[in-house]
């Protein structure tokens, strides 16, 4: 079945008027311990969605003595589980320091080799990036940040074409991006959920936004009833009646599994296209944008685009042995997003990570954690509120 576009999911979105939008003076209180329903269960916090927020946000909140429930959907289709798993402090054709990237990095250096050794599983590769530069403006950009003290310390060896790996066609040279490295998303995100299953964590359901009944004082999902529910549906935020200010645009990307015909095992690389080891002879490559529409389908065009690019970095012959496609919930121009619903306190939501997720997810859902249990303020860039104080 092909999915509606993002312009239908928005509209859909306005055409949910719920009374829980009007205000909190305007809610019931649901005096959930008083009035429970026959069967129902109860639980601290739900989740909505499995990928890297909610994966994390559940980790986070477990760890603390939370009853979470994550409701997924049982296809678990989730852009988390096709992306490539890149993550760097620069980003960009000129190198753009990403946000608070050295507290990111201090954070998820420790955070992924103790998930590692708790789920006893291997998704961690930390490894340079080699950054091949696709004209000398290119160059130019990034050699004026390698001048400046902030970006220094994440910039390595700076290297001539013919200091580079003889697999990859460099020209003009390319630089080693330090702090850097892969997280196997799917690996990751497959353990996690068995984890939820065997704790009785996990529900697989769609979620249906007429059946969430919020309240002054929780929420009732079904036959469930929380304290509150945290959105970490990516791209699917776009039909959430709840939080229709953020600016959220959904960006489809096909990344292809390819095979290389090499002897040497080759470095994550970055240049028309990202290249990233993944085992064997096998690599994963990509990715394409296209923005504003939410249509899983791999496609026929970003597979091309992908294959005849490749080319332009890479010297060796690769076959394509498998191509998946995903849509990342970007922002255009701002931080990711995290943070309460400034009216309906049981309802939050963390969102907006792009193609970023493996840098941001674990950082952001310990600063969302912290926020809901003992109140410690969230950043002003990533916090909501600031897309609500925009309407009024």
């Amino acid at each position: 079945m092909v999915m509606a576009t993002a312009t239908a999911i928005r509209t859909t979105r306005k055409a949910f008027t719920c009374q829980s939008l009007i205000g909190s003076d305007n809610l019931p209180s649901l005096n959930l311990r008083k009035a429970r329903m026959p069967h129902a269960r109860s639980v601290d916090d739900i989740i909505v969605g499995q990928g890297l927020a909610g994966t994390m946000l559940a980790h986070f909140l477990l760890q603390a003595g939370r009853r979470v429930l994550v409701v997924d959907r049982a296809a678990a289709d989730g852009s988390s589980r096709v992306a490539a798993g890149i993550y760097t402090p620069l980003a960009g054709k000129r190198a753009a320091l990403l946000w608070r990237a050295a507290a990111v990095l201090d954070f998820i250096e420790v955070f992924y080799p103790a998930l590692e050794s708790e789920l006893n599983a291997r998704f961690y590769f930390p490894h340079p990036l080699l950054r091949i530069f696709k004209n000398e403006a290119h160059r130019a950009a990034w050699q004026r940040r390698r001048e400046q003290d902030a970006y220094s310390c994440f910039l390595g060896a700076w290297l001539e074409e013919a200091e580079v790996a003889e697999a990859f066609r460099a020209p003009h040279g390319a630089v080693q991006v330090l702090r850097s490295g892969s997280v196997a998303t799917k690996p990751l995100l497959d353990c996690y959920r068995r984890r939820l299953q065997a704790q009785d964590a996990l529900m697989e359901a769609d979620m249906v936004y007429e059946e969430i009944s919020p309240g002054r004082d929780g929420l009732r999902w079904r036959n469930i009833e929380a304290e509150r529910m945290v959105f970490c549906e990516g791209f699917r935020a776009l039909g959430n009646p709840w939080f229709p200010a953020l600016p959220l645009r959904p960006t489809h990307g096909d990344i292809l599994t390819i095979s290389i015909a090499s002897d040497d095992a080759l470095p994550i690389a970055h240049g028309e296209f990202f290249l990233v080891p993944v085992g064997g002879n096998r690599y994963r490559a990509g990715a394409t944008y296209l923005r504003d529409t939410d249509d899983l389908r791999p496609r026929a065009d970003g597979r091309r685009t992908i294959e005849e690019g490749l080319p332009s970095m890479l010297q060796l012959p690769f076959r394509v042995r498998s191509h998946e496609a995903g849509i990342r919930p970007t922002i255009i121009g701002h931080h990711p997003f995290a943070g309460v619903h400034p009216q309906l306190k049981s309802l939050c939501i963390a969102n907006g990570y792009g193609s970023k997720g493996v840098l941001f997810a674990p950082y952001i859902a310990h600063l969302l954690t912290e926020h809901l249990l003992r109140k410690q303020p969230l950043p002003a860039e990533l916090d909501i509120q600031q897309y609500f104080k925009e309407q009024t």
